[in-house]
């Protein structure tokens, strides 16, 4: 089937989701300036300062831990929707709701993680037939595999804003890499991150016998991905 990622995929994702995205306080760098231009290196041989050496430079730990961020999701103006087909004919569908836990800097990507969590009950796939169809044993279980989760703890660079979070999505029990191409805006608090993404519902056993084929639902689903995020770190 498919799914809508809002918290956050975030499906993030983002899903992905997903999820820390500014750098350190005006007051916090003031401090790490004034620590790195009055420090004088004492020689070894006399036990005078030496002016002319280099400043001594903070530890990358000490400027990670500083910058790396928290994001509180807006769930208003977040979503994580998905679009598949039946029968030849397109469909559209969402997730009511999401939790995400985003930690993330884009000087940092080293020190960021995201971690986002979406309740399969709360699936809209656009009618009733289809509602009440997706939480049984054939399609997502729901019963025994309550949730989708995105959880992605590396992420890469790739120029211009956009990103990619190398990750796993678990759904069904069954857990499988994935990694999420998304672009990110930063304006002060707060950020937004969007991604488009297409899987295929097999690789996580969603829709089995005899539905594991295009014959009826596609198994290609495309997920249409937004995350508003503020900060939630205070400066």
């Amino acid at each position: 089937m498919s799914f809508k990622i809002i918290t956050t995929m975030a499906l993030a994702l983002g899903l992905v989701g997903l999820v820390g995205f500014a750098g350190c306080g005006n007051e916090t760098q003031a401090q790490l300036t004034e620590t790195v231009t009055t420090a004088q290196p004492v020689s070894a041989q006399t036990g005078s300062s030496q002016s002319s050496l280099e400043p001594v430079t903070p530890l990358a730990d000490d400027i990670a831990a500083v910058q790396v961020k928290s994001w509180q999701v807006n769930s208003e103006a977040s979503h994580i929707n998905f679009t598949a087909m039946q029968e030849g004919e397109p469909f559209e569908g969402g997730f009511e709701n999401f939790v995400a836990e985003i930690k993330f800097h884009p000087d940092v990507l080293e020190e960021s993680f995201v971690k986002v969590t979406v309740p399969i009950s709360g699936i809209d796939a656009g009618n009733a037939d289809r509602n009440s169809t997706i939480p049984g044993k054939v399609w997502f279980y729901v019963k025994n595999f309550p949730d989708a989760v995105y959880t992605a703890s590396s992420f890469k660079a790739s120029g211009d804003g956009s990103y990619e979070a190398i990750g796993e999505l678990m759904m069904k029990g069954v857990s499988v890499p994935l990694t999420l191409p998304f672009t990110l805006e930063i304006d002060g608090d707060e950020a937004v991150m969007r991604s488009t993404l297409d899987i295929n519902r097999n690789d996580w056993n969603i829709g089995e016998k005899p539905w594991n084929t295009d014959e009826w639902v596609s198994t290609g689903v495309t997920l249409d991905i937004l995350i508003t995020a503020e900060s939630a770190t205070p400066e």
